[in-house]
């Protein structure tokens, strides 16, 4: 089992957004504002377990990581953003003297839109949004000479 708390108290010193880059819209100071895309909170939480299967030497190794965030700025703004959190699962197949392995992995597992990063936008006051990818699978093989 493995589990790991992150806190983080960040914030801009000096930032200033000159004119000529908003726009038009006069100079904006976010000094003092939190550091954007950085959340206060980060855990982790995993759980692997390994299973003897088949002929002697043969395993199978089961994987479970969550992570949780708590509400980044995901702009330069005052407001957070919310909680995200994000699932992945991982089965993998040793065979005897590890000279070869099959695993299947799976992200996002709650196949739900996690916030990966946010900008303030070029044009005016909208935002760039950028989601982590939806839920998504796959297979691994490993061989050593």
């Amino acid at each position: 089992m493995n589990l790991s708390v992150g806190y983080l108290n960040a914030e801009y010193d000096d930032f200033i957004v000159p004119a000529s880059v908003n726009m038009g819209i006069p100079n904006r100071d976010f000094g003092g504002y939190p550091l954007q895309n950085a959340p206060e909170w980060t855990v982790s939480a995993g759980y692997q377990h390994e299973f003897q299967v088949g002929p002697a030497g043969c395993s199978r190794a089961s994987r479970r990581v969550t992570r949780i965030r708590s509400g980044a700025r995901s702009r330069s703004s005052a407001a957070p953003s919310s909680r995200t959190t994000s699932s992945r699962r991982s089965v993998t197949y040793y065979a005897p003297d590890d000279r070869w392995s099959l695993g299947l992995w799976v992200k996002n597992i709650e196949n739900e839109a996690v916030l990966a990063a946010a900008t303030t936008g070029q044009f005016g006051p909208y935002a760039d949004v950028f989601i982590e990818q939806p839920r998504t699978w796959g297979a691994r093989f490993t061989f050593q000479l």
